[in-house]
């Protein structure tokens, strides 16, 4: 199953823009620089506490949506090709470096948008005190039916458990 981020995982990713299952990316990463990696930590921590307070998101029943075994294929080696030396064989991910895929809360998430920019558009961590040399991911060379097979694969594997994602999307 994917765990939630724990309070102090919360706080580090908000103050340092990383945390065990990822980086603040996109606009987000924008906002930890220029922002919230100033703000006391008692301000994070209230931060957090609302954030807690918010009722979690629930997915739909994902087992109603089959995906085709050629889908799958195409998604598995797209990721050996471009994702597996950073991400790891089975989405460890690298401590420090590359948040890991299996268990991550962002790659189950119901929409999907954020995942298909970070493919589309690449992912850069801010630096900050606690980050001062952040790692980042380029843009990938994919077009839609690739990318789509790509999320569903990884949306689908290693304890995942997530609905496909089509070209569309």
């Amino acid at each position: 199953g994917v765990a939630q981020p724990s309070p102090e995982q919360l706080i580090a990713l908000l103050k340092d823009g990383v945390a065990a299952h990822g980086s603040a990316a996109g606009p987000m990463a924008g906002v930890v620089a220029q922002s919230l990696q100033h703000w006391r930590d008692e301000d994070l921590r209230a931060m957090v506490s609302y954030l807690h307070s918010l009722p979690p998101e629930r997915s739909p029943g994902v087992k109603t949506a089959a995906v085709a075994q050629p889908v799958l294929t195409l998604g598995k080696d797209r990721y050996e090709q471009h994702c597996a030396d950073c991400h790891g064989k089975r989405g460890e991910g690298r401590a420090g470096a590359y948040p890991p895929l299996a268990g991550n809360p962002s790659v189950v998430q119901r929409q999907v948008h954020n995942l298909v920019q970070v493919l589309r558009w690449g992912g850069f961590a801010p630096a900050t005190r606690g980050n001062p040399r952040p790692h980042g991911m380029g843009p990938q060379p994919l077009n839609g039916e690739e990318t789509a097979a790509v999320l569903t694969y990884i949306r689908r594997s290693w304890g995942n458990d997530a609905a496909p994602v089509s070209a569309l999307d």
